[in-house]
């Protein structure tokens, strides 16, 4: 898929389906966090130009060993209750709104590290609700590095507009996620998401640089392999980031193409110079 081929109304039923998932979750709420193709909407709103998502991603955080059983179950049975139906994979979860299934997947960082990529259940299969989440190395991030958003949506039971905090990927702990998945999947969107996050958050990518360079997780080990793994996929116009990114936004033309493809290499050059000054660490 291309810039072009994403609408608002698909976004919106994702908001909606957002609103609804964590008005409904308890106190799962604060242990849930936005990351993947919604979350740079909401780390920079100020930039309405985000083409959003056709799918919702949430972090769940789970606690070193494991928590209660009951804790999973909980989360489990209120998902139901928000009206989504688990599927294969078994950390997806689906609702149908307006005959068109809007899907929520469950990530997560296993405490016994692995394959990126593998389903697995917290405290084995303890829970007795058959609760799996996706392992994602560095998820566990996110809990360190993120921002709070209020929106407003349509509840999808007709119970009319509600209003919750989300709790969003930073722009550090979202590029990290973002990069180590285009290394993975090599998805245009992923590169299209690290670049307009970049280039629109709050003054522009030096001061995305520079907030990054704040983060209490600026120093971890899989932070600073990603943000090398950064510099390379964008150091140069010919690089697959930034064709990624060009790709994406569909250029007209040659000139358009080139255009874009700078733009990636600037934006990113230039948030890495940022982080590497105020952190005083190269990358």
């Amino acid at each position: 898929m291309n810039f072009n081929e994403y609408d608002e109304e698909t976004t919106t039923r994702c908001r909606r389906a957002l609103v609804t998932f964590l008005g409904d979750v308890g106190f799962w709420h604060d242990r849930v966090y936005l990351v993947g193709g919604l979350a740079p909407g909401f780390l920079v709103p100020e930039a309405s130009a985000h083409v959003g998502s056709a799918d919702i991603d949430v972090v769940v955080s789970i606690s070193v060993d494991g928590g209660p059983p009951d804790t999973y179950y909980t989360l489990a049975t209120n998902l139901v209750r928000a009206g989504f139906t688990q599927s294969e994979p078994s950390f997806r979860w689906t609702r149908n709104v307006g005959n068109v299934d809007v899907v929520l997947e469950l990530l997560g960082e296993s405490p016994d590290g692995g394959q990126p990529g593998r389903v697995f259940h917290p405290r084995d299969e303890r829970t007795g609700s058959g609760l799996s989440l996706l392992h994602i190395p560095g998820a566990a991030l996110v809990s360190r590095d993120y921002i709070e958003r209020e929106v407003e949506e349509e509840r999808l039971d007709g119970g009319g507009r509600s209003r919750i905090t989300v709790r969003v990927a930073n722009i550090l702990s979202l590029t990290v996620l973002k990069v180590r998945a285009f290394q993975e999947r090599h998805k245009n969107k992923d590169a299209y998401d690290i670049v307009f996050s970049i280039l629109n958050f709050a003054e522009g990518p030096e001061e995305a640089g520079r907030v990054a360079a704040r983060s209490e997780i600026a120093n971890d080990e899989m932070v600073v392999q990603a943000l090398a793994l950064l510099g390379r996929r964008f150091k140069e116009v010919d690089d697959d980031g930034p064709a990624a990114y060009a790709n994406f936004m569909a250029p007209e033309s040659r000139d358009e193409d080139a255009r874009r493809r700078l733009e990636a290499v600037v934006a990113v050059e230039q948030f890495l110079q940022s982080f590497a000054t105020a952190s005083g660490r190269e990358i």
